[in-house]
């Protein structure tokens, strides 16, 4: 089957065939910013099997725990709030959820192994949980803090976390009883969010005081601050919980630290300084087996592909970038749906 907006995407290739092998099995889901699309990349090939439409300036990507559904939240859509669901399996889109009064929708995050989904709501400083099966509103709950931006969930689904960038804050949230349990000061900027897997620590990176703030999931206290150049803006645990990968724009690196130490171990070059001043890398998504991650280069329209080692034992000698993927532009929201595509990419037949 081909989708109407499905086009070939160049892949550029930094290693030998060897190292491409080594690349993760699946799809890539690419939200493009600037070209209001959702990109499905079949992995390893980086072929680009499907390029649907979202509505305006879809900002973060999700997909269901189950994998049946691939989410894009149209952040820049002024008339409406809405959400677009696509099945992840045969890439079409399939409804459109309208949030209504909760405006600007960004973070995303599921709740569980549920349907249900977390969306952070910028323009009316809310929390809303909806089912993406049913389309239904479950709860609005307010964060009391302005720049609601991103959102992460504890394993267990009983609390999120909400990074409020103009505050420099996070709202705590009981996704139980769906009350805030409070605000957490953390740094200027604070913007990238998440949380490790045993749901112990919650990891925030402060963009303008260039720090990554460390929170005791339970007792809301900030365990510890410590500093990362280059405007940190993102940050994603690797699944073992030994590392945590730190996107610095401005520095065009991915920051590598040690969950234990709290130290950085390496920085991973994603992006040439000298070729200009372009933003450098923002989104940041792990694979679930924690061998690879993808970082969006979205002022260069790319994806970058990390290996992490094998079986997601970080390999810091050989830890680097080995591919890069072309998008549409300005790309950002990732993630990642565990099985090949259903479709068939342009020029093929079925």
């Amino acid at each position: 089957m081909l989708h109407r907006f499905a086009r070939p995407f160049l892949v550029i290739a930094l290693v030998a065939s060897a190292a491409a092998l080594a690349q993760p099995t699946g799809t890539l889901l690419v939200l493009n910013k600037a070209d209001d699309t959702a990109q499905f990349i079949a992995q390893p090939s980086g072929e680009t099997v499907a390029t649907l439409a979202t509505g305006n300036g879809p900002h973060e990507a999700a997909v269901s725990p189950d994998g049946r559904w691939a989410i894009a939240a149209n952040y820049e859509d002024r008339t409406a709030s809405t959400l677009t669901v696509y099945d992840a399996h045969a890439m079409e889109p399939v409804r459109t959820i309208d949030l209504g009064e909760s405006r600007s929708p960004h973070g995303l995050a599921f709740v569980g192994g549920s349907s249900v989904l977390a969306v952070t709501c910028e323009g009316s400083a809310h929390l809303v949980l909806v089912d993406v099966e049913t389309g239904e509103v479950q709860a609005r709950i307010a964060t009391e803090a302005r720049g609601s931006h991103m959102v992460a969930v504890t394993p267990d689904g009983a609390r999120a976390f909400v990074a409020n960038i103009p505050d420099g804050t996070v709202s705590a949230i009981d996704l139980v009883e769906r009350k805030l349990l409070g605000v957490i000061p953390t740094g200027p900027g604070a913007e990238g969010i998440d949380i490790t897997p045993d749901g112990r620590e919650v990891w925030v990176t402060n963009r303008a005081a260039d720090s990554v703030s460390v929170i005791d999931s339970q007792t809301l206290d900030e365990i510890e601050t410590v500093m990362c150049a280059g405007f940190p803006i993102r940050c994603k645990v690797t699944p073992d919980g030994q590392r945590v990968l730190v996107s610095c724009a401005t520095a065009g690196e991915v920051a590598v630290f040690d969950r234990k130490t709290r130290t950085v171990t390496k920085r991973i070059a994603v992006l040439d300084r000298g070729e200009g001043n372009d933003l450098g890398p923002i989104g940041v998504l792990i694979t679930p087996d924690g061998t690879h991650a993808f970082v969006a280069n979205s002022s260069r329209h790319e994806v970058v592909v990390i290996d992490l080692g094998t079986l997601g034992v970080i390999d810091l000698g050989t830890l680097g970038v080995i591919a890069r993927l072309e998008t549409g532009s300005v790309p950002d929201g990732l993630a990642f749906i565990e099985r090949t595509p259903d479709v068939v990419p342009l020029g093929e037949s079925p």
